[in-house]
């Protein structure tokens, strides 16, 4: 795509060129003639302008193809900081999503299937630490619906009426808090879009026996992390035939508890295997999504370079092909701040209005990169942070800044003997 866009503008430029006769070509090309504009017909507007923005309205619209490129290099600077920061804002802030706005509970449990069910009960209940607890069977299990299947962890507690005080589910649509129903499931969010699944519709899954079972979906929970399928103990014993074996338990500690202290007074009893806190899973997410802050560094340098080579290269042939113009200017009594200002206003402007559109152009791309980058067991947060589009324009506007600041440096060094040339 980049070589078919260099190589059809270069024959775009030559083709051009090439219809000119010599004597055309010896001579340096004339600028444009000034032409009146759709402003100066509204005189309650333009009345009110001052010589110099008079000046920088017929600049503008006399060179419309510098305009537009400028305005749509900066306009993609802008887009691109503002996918760079909304794409890191989107991944880091799953891990907080999943870990505390879903899972509430502070510890989960894997305990020994040796020990029955009323063992583990009364082991739990005699660890002072321990505020609420609740058994569950955690296991890997197959959805399909059609040709698409997915790896699902099925989650059956042994008390439901427990179960608020661990996960929280919330509806994706009203966020009203929603509770496991006999008879029926709750799927995750991602889980529904990937099988095409509404609440009213039926789930298909297979554990690892090979046992097939068919349930009603009662409502779809939000979620971030992995695809969950939860459900009574009954509603399991209804649908594959035998009783849900609780393998974990999820735990509530008490404040102030002393979490490595509890957790080797735990993996001392022969009823625990082992176990895992809430915090050190969302430390691990953490960790592995770190990676993409080296990305967001690349977008945004990859953007800084667009809006310094866009402006600086069209301000400074702007400038070349003014010269005789801004010598002038120079000449009639201009400071250069004055001159600086003369010519480079037309940059601030095509800067803010590429910044604004910018604005609708990275929530767009912004959209786009987290659909595509989303992988089937996560789905991020897809919603675009107020600061990215405070970053992504201070930053193209501090761009805009230093490209202006050297050009104000060579628009000093303007000789003014040159208007003085004549073009023959």
């Amino acid at each position: 795509v980049s070589a078919g866009c260099v190589g059809v503008t270069v024959l775009i430029s030559c083709i051009r060129e090439l219809k000119a006769v010599p004597s055309t070509l010896m001579r340096p090309k004339p600028p444009k003639s000034g032409k009146r504009v759709f402003l100066e017909n509204i005189s309650a507007v333009w009345n009110r302008l001052s010589f110099l923005s008079k000046v920088t309205v017929r600049n503008l619209l006399r060179y419309k193809k510098r305009f537009a490129m400028t305005v749509v290099g900066v306009m993609g600077c802008t887009a691109l900081i503002i996918t760079g920061f909304g794409l890191k804002n989107s991944i880091k802030t799953i891990a907080d999503k999943q870990f505390n706005e879903v899972f509430v509970y502070d510890g989960l449990v894997v305990v020994n299937s040796s020990y029955s069910y009323e063992q583990i009960d009364r082991a739990l209940d005699d660890i002072r630490e321990v505020g609420v607890y609740m058994q569950a069977q955690l296991s890997e299990v197959t959805a399909d619906k059609g040709d698409e299947t997915q790896a699902v962890s099925i989650c059956v507690p042994d008390k439901p009426e427990r179960f608020e005080h661990f996960v929280a589910l919330r509806d994706i649509k009203t966020d009203e808090r929603l509770y496991i129903e006999e008879g029926s499931v709750v799927i995750t969010h991602k889980l529904s879009q990937l099988l095409d699944l509404e609440a009213g519709d039926s789930i298909s899954l297979t554990d690892g026996d090979g046992d097939r079972a068919e349930f009603k979906i009662s409502a779809i929970s939000k979620n971030y992390a992995m695809h969950y399928v939860y459900m009574t103990p009954d509603t399991y014993y209804k649908g594959f035939g035998k009783a849900a074996k609780c393998n974990v338990a999820f735990v509530d500690l008490l404040e102030n508890t002393d979490q490595e202290a509890f957790k080797e007074k735990l993996i001392a009893n022969d009823e625990f295997y082992g176990l895992t806190y809430k915090t050190d899973s969302s430390k691990g997410f953490l960790n592995s999504v770190d990676s993409l802050d080296s990305v967001v560094v690349l977008l945004i340098a990859c953007a800084g370079m667009l809006a310094i080579v866009v402006l600086y290269n069209l301000a400074n042939i702007n400038i070349t092909e003014r010269l005789r113009e801004i010598a002038t200017v120079k000449v009639l009594g201009f400071y250069d701040g004055e001159t600086s200002d003369y010519i480079l206003r037309e940059n601030y402007i095509s800067a803010v209005i590429g910044i604004l559109l910018g604005w609708g152009v990275g929530r767009i791309l912004h959209h786009f990169v987290v659909m595509t980058a989303e992988v089937d067991i996560v789905m991020f947060n897809r919603s675009l942070v107020w600061w990215a589009y405070l970053y992504g324009s201070l930053m193209t506007v501090g761009f805009t800044l230093v490209v202006n600041l050297l050009l104000h440096i060579k628009l000093k060094k303007v000789d003014m003997v040159e208007s003085l040339k004549a073009v023959e």
